[in-house]
């Protein structure tokens, strides 16, 4: 689904609920701040670029995962983004 990416996450935080929330509203099901130059930077040297994203914070419940588990959450991540690009090469 749509991602919104931005550089700003403190500001999205600091700006309160109305800031995501017009991006939700827009079918965005989360933020990060890497994916716009992860595939701007693929774009500029024609490449293809895959953004895989855990959830580890929802600004819309104030879930957030504590460290333990946030690692332990991005280890089936890590080994998915793995095969995927074992399969590409």
């Amino acid at each position: 689904g749509m991602v919104f990416s931005s550089d700003l996450f403190s500001s999205y935080n600091a700006l309160g609920e109305e800031s995501w929330k017009a991006w939700a509203a827009m079918g965005a099901l989360a933020q990060d701040m890497e994916t716009y130059a992860l595939y701007a930077t693929a774009a500029h040297v024609n490449k293809r670029a895959l953004s895989m994203l855990t959830m580890t914070d929802c600004l819309a419940t104030g879930a957030a995962l504590i460290d333990d588990e946030r690692q332990s959450a991005l280890h089936p991540m890590i080994e998915l983004a793995l095969e995927v690009a074992y399969r590409e090469l």
